[in-house]
């Protein structure tokens, strides 16, 4: 990778201008130096290098982050780097100091950097996707493996372009043909990654019985208070009939009457609610749950569905196993 320097305070760039040689008014010049000997042209001509200083005069404009395009005023820290080769070689890059670092393949395109990449955006995918079956990984693992099939393509074309051209096999387009078996391989590993199957929903504790498998029952505690009633009703009607005797008239012998008939009627309806009482239950088995306590959850729990990524993870670890 290509080397990173930070610095902690830009300064205010300037124009550059050549110094002028008082004594010729032209633009001075110093000698190239090499282990002690200036060095010389192809044909035997000695370099030199004009010597320049900034103006002044003429500041440059700030520059700005290659990344997030933010100007990078005088003082702020930065980094910057300059890669040997690929697409920006020769090329300073630079990015403000919060923005993250170069990843290979931002300044070059060789095939390690294009696979570093591959692999750095499986795994980036991999982190911020919510996988809900096994096809989800399927898919995203036959994504990656179509990357690197990609890459494949590529260098068997060039072994077949260097033998097109060439009218025969070279080293070159051998060992680029066995470069592509290679990632082909790897790319049917990867499709071909013994992924674990989706957790199946396990049973919970039912929220109606929270788990008992027996509620309460509604008609047994309506007879207790259809019973309790009962009494409070009976006992109020005894009451009434007795003060009733001391009426002697008629409308008073027809109202002690009245209230007799209500007393045994009552009294009728009392045993039978206590009949019923006796023979009911004070629970019965939850309707929602038939008794059980267990119920199927909606979905896996948060611990299944953490040990199932964990056992995916290492299923399709092969996705670091570059051969190349």
């Amino acid at each position: 990778m290509a080397k990173i320097t930070h610095v902690k305070h830009a300064q205010q760039r300037y124009e550059t201008v050549p110094v002028i040689d008082p004594e010729t008014g032209q633009p001075k010049q110093t000698p190239v130096m090499r282990n002690g000997k200036q060095r010389m042209t192809k044909r035997g001509k000695p370099i030199f290098m004009t010597v320049t200083i900034n103006d002044k005069t003429k500041p440059l404009p700030n520059r700005k982050c290659g990344k997030c395009g933010v100007e990078i005023k005088v003082g702020d820290p930065y980094k910057h780097t300059s890669p040997k080769s690929g697409p920006y070689g020769g090329r300073t890059l630079y990015r403000c100091e919060s923005c993250p670092n170069w990843q290979v393949w931002e300044y070059s395109s060789s095939m390690s950097a294009r696979l570093a990449q591959i692999q750095h955006e499986a795994w980036e995918t991999f982190d911020n996707t919510t996988f809900e079956s096994q096809d989800d990984v399927t898919s995203w693992l036959e994504d990656v493996a179509s990357q690197v099939r990609e890459l494949a393509e590529e260098k068997e074309e060039g072994a077949q372009n260097i033998e097109d051209g060439f009218g025969h096999e070279t080293q070159m387009s051998e060992e680029l043909r066995e470069t592509a078996e290679q990632l082909s391989q790897w790319a049917d590993d990867i499709e071909g990654a013994d992924v674990p199957d989706y957790p199946e929903v396990e049973e919970v504790d039912c929220e109606q019985c929270d788990g008992a498998g027996q509620v309460e029952n509604e008609e047994h505690t309506q007879l207790i208070e259809d019973v309790e009633a009962d009494k409070t009703h009976l006992h109020s009607l005894v009451k009434q009939w007795v003060r009733s005797w001391a009426d002697k008239t008629d409308l008073g012998v027809e109202i002690s009457k009245k209230l007799k008939a209500e007393i045994q009627m009552t009294k009728n309806n009392l045993r039978s609610n206590i009949e019923a009482l006796e023979n009911s239950e004070e629970e019965i088995d939850c309707m929602e749950c038939e008794g059980t306590g267990q119920v199927e959850g909606e979905e896996p729990t948060e611990e299944q569905i953490s040990e199932w990524l964990d056992g995916v993870r290492d299923a399709v670890s092969v996705v670091d196993d570059c051969p190349v």
